[in-house]
C-alpha cells in the first residue's frame, strides 16, 4: 500500500479488493493559534476538530472497506484563520487468519491453570494456538478448523497445590502430564469424564490416589504428633543427661591430671579458733592453745614451699624421712613431714600413720590431714601443728 497526498488536505491509497476492510487513525497537536477543520472518508464526514494548543488529538474510523480507493480529507472550516494540518496518520489493512481461534473453553482453562500455579513461560501469550507458528510451548493442538488443546506437559514445573478443576475445561485432552511436581490431595473425579485421557501422576509423593488413603494419613499423623513430641522431649532429656555426665568426667580428668602433672595437695582446712583452744593462756609455760584444722584444707606445692621455706629448716627425722618446720600465715608453726624416696616404709604406711595420728592424737599435736599427695617433686608431706612456747610462735 502506498498513501499518498494528493493535494493539501487530501491523502488516497489504492486498496487490492473492495472487500479490504481498513482502521484508520488521525493525529494532531496545534503548535500555534486557535484553528477548525473537518475530517473525511471517502467523501463522508467523520467529526469536525478543534485542537487545543499543545493538546494531542485522535480521530479513529471505524472499519472501512467497499472502494477500490480510500480517500482523507482535511478541510478547514470557515471561521479558522489558519489551514488545516496533520501530524501523522496511520492505516491498518485487517487480514483474515486462515484458522478460527482456539475453542474459548480452552482458552480460559489454559490461561487460569496459568494463573492458578503461577507459570511464568515466555511465550504463553496471547491464542494458544492460532497461528500455527506461534504455538504455546509445552501443549499441542488439533488441526481443527476451530483448534482445540490435545496434550499439556506441565511435568517437572514445580507445580504446587491440589489439582485445580480448570484441567476440566480442556475436555479435548488426551494425554496430561503434571510428574514430579508437589501436588498435593485427592486426584478430581472429573479425570473419569475424560476417557481418552492419559495422565501422568508420578513424582507426587503426597497426592492421593484414593479417598480412604487419605483419611489414613490423616489419622496417621494425628496419631503420631503425641509420640513424636514425646520421642524429642525424650531425646532432649538424655542429651542434656549426657551433657552432664560428660562435664563430670571431664572435672574429674582435670584433677587427676592436676595430681599427676604437678599439683601436690595435703588434705587439711583451717577451721576458726575459738577462744577455749585458740587463746594463748595467761600462764607460764607452754602455750595450751591449739591450732584447729579440718581434713578438708587442700595445700598446692607452692603454698607447701611457701609454708617451709624452700624446706630450709629441718627440725627432726624419722623413719620415713625429714621433718621441717612450717609458718601458716596467721603466724603458727607447724610440722612438714616429708616421706623420703629412700625410706623402706612406703606411702601407704606413711598414710596409715597420719591417718591414725589425726584420730588419736600424738602427745600434744594435732594431726592435719588424713591423706596426702604426690607433689612435683616426686615427695609426700603432711602438716602436723606444733605446740611451742608463745615466745617461739
Amino acid at each position: 500500500m502506498e498513501l499518498q497526498m494528493v493535494q493539501q488536505g487530501r491523502y488516497s491509497w489504492r486498496t487490492n479488493s473492495s472487500n479490504d476492510v481498513w482502521y484508520i487513525y488521525i493525529h494532531f497537536m496545534e503548535l500555534q493559534m486557535v484553528r477548525q477543520f473537518q475530517v473525511a472518508i471517502n467523501g463522508k464526514a467523520l467529526t469536525t476538530v478543534t485542537p487545543e494548543y499543545l493538546k494531542p488529538v485522535t480521530v479513529a474510523s471505524l472499519p472501512t472497506s467497499g472502494n477500490n480507493r480510500m480517500n482523507v480529507t482535511i478541510t478547514a472550516m470557515s471561521q479558522s484563520t489558519l489551514p488545516p494540518f496533520l501530524n501523522a496518520i496511520e492505516v491498518f489493512h485487517a487480514i483474515d487468519l486462515p484458522n478460527s481461534p482456539t475453542h474459548l473453553d480452552d482458552v480460559t482453562g489454559i490461561n487460569s491453570i496459568k494463573t492458578i500455579y503461577g507459570v511464568a513461560i515466555d511465550d504463553w501469550q496471547g491464542d494458544p494456538c492460532v497461528p500455527v507458528f506461534f504455538i504455546w510451548s509445552f501443549l499441542n493442538c488439533s488441526k481443527d478448523d476451530t483448534p482445540r488443546i490435545i496434550s499439556l506437559n506441565l511435568s517437572s514445573s514445580n507445580l504446587k497445590g491440589s489439582i485445580a478443576t480448570s484441567f476440566s475445561s480442556l475436555t479435548a485432552l488426551v494425554s496430561l502430564d503434571l510428574s514430579f511436581n508437589e501436588l498435593s490431595g485427592q486426584i478430581p473425579e472429573f479425570f473419569a469424564d475424560m476417557p481418552n485421557l492419559r495422565i501422568f501422576l508420578d513424582g507426587n509423593p503426597n497426592l492421593c490416589r484414593q479417598d480412604s488413603n487419605c483419611n489414613q494419613d490423616r489419622s496417621k499423623k494425628k496419631n503420631t504428633v503425641v509420640p513424636a513430641v514425646a520421642a524429642t522431649v525424650g531425646s532432649l532429656a538424655l542429651v542434656f543427661f549426657l551433657i552432664c555426665a560428660i562435664v563430670v568426667i571431664r572435672k574429674r580428668r582435670k584433677k587427676i591430671e592436676e595430681i599427676n602433672t604437678g599439683s601436690m595437695e595435703v588434705t587439711a582446712s583451717k577451721e576458726p579458733r575459738s577462744k577455749e583452744v585458740s587463746e594463748p593462756s595467761t600462764g607460764t609455760g607452754f602455750n595450751e592453745g591449739r591450732l584447729v584444722i579440718g581434713k578438708n584444707r587442700p595445700f598446692t606445692s607452692a603454698e607447701v614451699l611457701s609454708i617451709t621455706a624452700n624446706f630450709r629448716t629441718v627440725i627432726g627425722e624419722g623413719g620415713f624421712g625429714n621433718v621441717f618446720l612450717g609458718t601458716l600465715d596467721d603466724g603458727w608453726k607447724v610440722a612438714v613431714k616429708v616421706l623420703s624416696q629412700s625410706s623402706k616404709q612406703g606411702y601407704k604406711e606413711f598414710q596409715a600413720e597420719e591417718c591414725l595420728a589425726t584420730q588419736v592424737g600424738r602427745g600434744k599435736r594435732q594431726g592435719m590431714g588424713d591423706h596426702s599427695m604426690k607433689s612435683t617433686f616426686g615427695m609426700t608431706a603432711s602438716l602436723e601443728a606444733l605446740e611451742l612456747a608463745p615466745d617461739a610462735r
